[in-house]
């Protein structure tokens, strides 16, 4: 199995939440939500609740219920390219082949949340070209053990 710091996925192209604060866009079940790149985190913090006694033979469990879409590089996933299209509560499946960002539904209903929030514009530059780089110089192949 490989190891090391190198990308394993291929990164969807298009525009990323930036990183920071997002509390904005998790406020509520809508088309408003966080667009996350492989390898990235979200950490989500909660007021501390005191804890039931011991005594009382209380157990604490917590649930946590998400709303959301995943959309991977699988070259079997719809659109696997590009973060675009963008899904929407309005229908199940993505609506057609990517297109201007400008003309996506989500981009038009919440054109703020791009202005703000989905501002890191990625590209699959970096994972292209860590699978280039084991070749050799020439460009030939080249053998790799481990």
């Amino acid at each position: 199995m490989p190891s090391g710091t190198a990308p394993r996925w291929r990164d969807l192209e298009g525009y990323h939440t930036r990183f920071g604060d997002v509390r904005e866009l998790l406020e509520g079940v809508d088309d408003r939500y966080v667009i996350m790149n492989a390898g990235d985190e979200l950490a989500l913090r909660f007021p501390e609740v005191p804890a039931p006694s011991a005594t009382s033979g209380l157990i604490r469990d917590f649930v946590m219920i998400g709303d959301g879409w995943v959309k991977d590089g699988d070259f079997n996933t719809a659109f696997s390219r590009t973060v675009l299209p963008l899904p929407t509560h309005r229908s199940g499946r993505y609506e057609g082949p990517a297109g201007r960002l400008e003309d996506d539904p989500v981009f038009r209903a919440h054109q703020r949340d791009f202005e703000v929030y989905h501002t890191r514009y990625v590209s699959p530059d970096r994972a292209r070209d860590a699978l280039h780089s084991a070749a050799s110089p020439a460009g030939g192949p080249s053998v790799k053990t481990q």
